[in-house]
């Protein structure tokens, strides 16, 4: 490996994390394979459908599946497939090559049954779209996503998935979503994907571009590998927990690019939510520990309403450039215990991490806002470089935090051509003097704290937080996650974007924590 860690926009990492899938999934689960004797075959043509098989039939521009089994599509139709089986039902629905556009409603709806194993055939290109008209029954607002899943989804396959939603969401389901694998392209007027018990991602490509969220759960979202570029987005992941653990994770946002949230239903009013918002919620979370995450946020770049903490992989953010967002946000307590971190953003609302963190950080704070597109390097004593940075927006602070900051030693910052040097003497060491901010190690400091609380701070956390939070998961799992489970806590709410890192990683290259 390299003894650089710089970013570039072509290299990628690992894209998984160690993970023996056969262990946490159902062999159905990870079934990409059919045989032509024991499935249904569904050929579709135009508004009409011919069925080969038990199980389903063709009515009124309508593919009806009523029962477990294998139904394998082809071909191009103007309609929709509609699954109402009963409750224990599992539908395995093979996409061998289908062009789905429905006119009113989802291209593929999931009214009832236990499961739905979505397969993305071997080399094969498979479009879902659906337009902004659909109508529901009195008193209804659902469903209301391109490809709606009432209980249970899950996706696997080699293929290629393309969906176009033009009403609402593109992939969304009423209970857990795991995708094992597949290459998938989302466009979506609101959000991309959606679940609402848990959300996990194991592996595949993704190219996003949303108007509302990239990826959102109202429990939690972990991703353990895949290539995940989200082009645009208002926000680019959020749940009440967003962990991750490997793959690559670039984000675009106007708004946060990572946010951890408790979801509120609408018996809580408005300025209620904003009072949630602004405290410590137990629960909530962030955790990177592993893989390579790039952010490019308008808002907050790391926004959690709980706690936040970074025990591997590689975090590289080009953050926000106003006022009263930061490249930090926190309500709990934020450590750094492992993993590569890079954070350049505003100077008025920043936060850094805790002083219990057991990695030492520096923060550094500019007199005056840097340009976008200088680059930002740290060498250590023996002018080896441990980190090469371009911001791509302006700047007036950085953190920097990785394995390699030794105490007692000395290390060359080199912001554009301006050079300074800083002593690592404890933890949290400083460059420059904080202009305000709202918070520094530990909690929120308040303004015109440069520090924030430090280890006495009253708010903050630390260890023995009754919260949980920590090295264990606070959470249990859904999809993906043996111990079940997930929240059903409940709110709903990302444009710009970053560049990658490159170089191997300081003995992190894909998980940990």
């Amino acid at each position: 490996s390299s003894d650089t860690e710089s970013k570039d926009n072509e290299t990628k990492t690992t894209s998984t994390s160690n993970r023996d899938l056969s262990s946490i999934y159902s062999e159905e689960d990870l079934n990409t394979s059919w045989d032509k004797s024991s499935s249904t075959i569904i050929t579709l043509n135009g508004s009409e459908a011919k069925v080969e098989g038990s199980g389903a039939n063709y009515s009124d521009g309508k593919v009806n599946i009523t029962s477990s089994g294998t139904y394998v599509l082809s071909g191009k139709f103007t309609g929709q497939v509609y699954i109402d089986a009963k409750d224990s039902a599992v539908v395995h629905l093979v996409l061998n090559g289908v062009e789905i556009n429905s006119e009113s409603g989802p291209a593929i709806y999931a009214a009832d049954g236990k499961k739905v194993i979505l397969t993305l055939a071997e080399s094969t290109e498979n479009t879902l779209s659906d337009t902004s008209n659909y109508t529901f029954a009195d008193g209804e607002d659902e469903p209301d996503a391109t490809l709606f899943i009432k209980n249970d989804l899950v996706i696997n396959g080699s293929g290629t998935l393309k969906v176009n939603a033009n009403y609402k969401t593109a992939i969304k389901t009423k209970d857990t979503l795991a995708i094992i694998s597949g290459n998938f392209d989302l466009t979506s007027v609101d959000n991309a994907v959606r679940a609402k018990d848990a959300l996990t991602v194991e592996d595949g490509t993704f190219k996003v571009n949303a108007t509302g969220k990239g990826f959102t759960s109202d429990g939690e979202l972990n991703i353990y590998g895949g290539d995940i570029n989200i082009e645009k987005s208002e926000e680019g992941l959020e749940g009440l927990t967003v962990e991750i653990y490997g793959g690559n994770v670039d984000i675009s946002a106007t708004d946060d690019g990572i946010n951890a949230r408790t979801k509120y239903d609408d018996s809580v009013s408005d300025a209620e939510k904003e009072m949630l918002g602004n405290q410590d919620q137990d629960g909530v979370e962030v955790r990177v520990a592993g893989g390579t995450v790039n952010i490019n946020a308008s808002g907050d770049a790391i926004d959690s309403n709980g706690d936040l903490y970074i025990e591997g992989g590689e975090t590289y953010i080009s953050g926000p450039t106003s006022g009263g967002d930061g490249t930090l946000d926190y309500n709990g307590e934020a450590k750094i215990t492992g993993g590569v971190y890079v954070g350049a953003g505003s100077s008025g609302m920043f936060q850094t991490f805790s002083e219990d963190s057991s990695q030492n950080f520096i923060n550094v704070y500019y007199d005056s806002t840097q340009a976008a597109g200088t680059t930002i390097t740290l060498s250590d004593e023996s002018q080896t470089k441990l980190i090469e940075f371009v911001a791509e927006k302006e700047f007036a602070t950085v953190v920097i935090s990785l394995p390699s900051l030794e105490t007692g030693k000395t290390y060359t910052l080199k912001t554009g051509d301006t050079e300074q040097t800083v002593t690592i003497n404890s933890v949290s060491s400083s460059l420059g003097t904080s202009s305000g901010g709202f918070g520094g190690p530990g909690g929120h400091g308040g303004f015109g704290e440069p520090q924030g609380g430090g280890q006495d701070e009253s708010q903050g956390g630390g260890f023995g937080r009754p919260q949980g939070g920590g090295q264990g998961r606070s959470q249990g799992g859904g999809f993906g996650e043996p111990n079940g489970g997930g929240q059903d806590g409940s709110q709903d709410s990302g444009q710009g974007r970053p560049g990658r890192r490159q170089g191997g990683g300081f003995g992190e290259p894909n998980g940990g924590g």
